[in-house]
């Protein structure tokens, strides 16, 4: 079966994803891709990409084939330890089982190809796809929250990018302090500075920051440099509201300017959504407005 975005990104009829996901029930991803590399690479080109050395033991597996990248695992439940997002241990598990174990309901779906239908085991992300909600599968989003934070930047992402609404119940559980906290200690700085990438490259920053400051968030994701002094100068807060209100006036009037997708240069919007929200954290930045080298600005800032 395909899963998840692929799925979902055709449901919506947008542009087909070059990333395409394999699940599988009899085999694992590692073993599957040494079958499929072994079959193609005599007549195409296939390059394999190592898995972390801290997820080895899930045993998927990744391939560059011509433009697609393409991902193999099995089908699997997961358990975690408290310090750490990577699962500790895995098992084989149903479809059912391997469903509920995702971040999103419009990441649940599967496509088997072997029937060629759409499989909705949570029986929940059709219905969201179609209301334009980002919701987990679990009962308690807490819960999978406090299992790997990472989720909860995921979610925002995936709002911004497809402009759905994020569900009551996975926003106030992104409030409660515990996710905050295992953001801080579980998921690396590169990591979170990836998701956030990620939203900057859609055309819908704006309700991703929106989330970000209503949830409590912001602050966990854009660190103030050390030297901010709260007494002398804005509360973060404040630049962070500032930042968010440059940003939505950016967008509404680079929106109407280019009203097609095809008008935009993808790469200079991300740069114009970047310098809108931060301007005004480097004109209050004491380290941008003072004579110190470039090594100290660095420290610990939000710019760098």
């Amino acid at each position: 079966a395909k899963r998840p975005w692929w799925v979902r990104d055709k449901l919506l009829c947008k542009t087909t994803s070059h990333d395409i996901d394999f699940v599988l029930n009899d085999i694992s991803g590692s073993e599957f891709a040494r079958l499929f590399h072994r079959h193609v690479s005599n007549s195409e080109k296939v390059t394999e990409q190592s898995a972390a050395k801290r997820s080895k033991h899930l045993q998927t597996a990744s391939l560059q084939y011509r433009d697609f990248c393409i991902d193999f695992c099995h089908l699997r439940f997961e358990k975690y330890s408290p310090d750490s997002r990577v699962p500790e241990k895995t098992n084989k598990a149903s479809p059912v089982e391997d469903a509920w174990r995702r971040d999103l309901t419009i990441n649940s779906l599967f496509y088997n190809i072997n029937t060629n239908q759409v499989e909705d085991w949570t029986e929940q992300g059709l219905q969201d796809l179609q209301l334009g909600m980002i919701a987990t599968p679990a009962v308690m989003p807490l819960a999978t929250l406090l299992e790997d934070p990472l989720r909860i930047l995921r979610a925002i992402r995936f709002a911004a990018q497809l402009s759905f609404s994020m569900e009551t119940s996975l926003k106030k559980a992104a409030m409660d302090s515990r996710v905050r906290q295992a953001l801080q200690l579980k998921v690396s700085r590169d990591r979170i500075g990836n998701e956030i990438d990620l939203m900057f490259q859609t055309r819908d920053p704006c309700r991703g920051i929106q989330f970000l400051l209503e949830t409590n968030l912001i602050d966990a994701v854009f660190i103030f440099e050390k030297s901010w002094n709260a007494e002398m100068m804005p509360s973060p807060l404040d630049v962070y509201e500032a930042g968010f209100g440059l940003l939505t006036r950016t967008q509404a009037l680079a929106s109407r300017i280019f009203v097609e997708a095809s008008q935009w240069d993808e790469s200079r919007r991300r740069y114009l959504w970047y310098s809108a929200f931060l301007k005004p954290c480097c004109d209050m930045s004491p380290s941008i407005n003072s004579r110190g080298g470039k090594k100290s600005r660095r420290n610990g800032s939000i710019l760098y």
